[in-house]
């Protein structure tokens, strides 16, 4: 049972990596009931498991619309900017 239990863990995981690496991050509400959910079904030693996918970068928050917009705007202005 707790193999079963294991392997479920491990196939949720990788199905939350795929949809956040797919649609360049996890809206804040999702990840939130994506973390709630498996603490809750797994138990609380999985929020590091959690880490360390954020901190490899499969799993990460996604960027609103409107800031990726201005900052590519921004960007945008600056190399109008001449060096010389």
């Amino acid at each position: 049972m707790l193999h079963e239990n294991a392997l479920l863990l491990f196939q949720v995981l990788r199905l939350i990596c795929m949809q956040s690496v797919t649609n360049s991050g996890l809206k804040l509400k999702v990840l939130e009931h994506y973390r709630r959910e498996i603490i809750q079904t797994y138990g609380f030693q999985h929020i590091l498991s959690l880490t360390n996918l954020e901190n490899a970068g499969l799993i990460k928050l996604q960027v609103a619309f409107t800031v990726q917009r201005y900052l590519f705007g921004f960007e945008s202005v600056l190399y109008l900017i001449s060096d010389s």
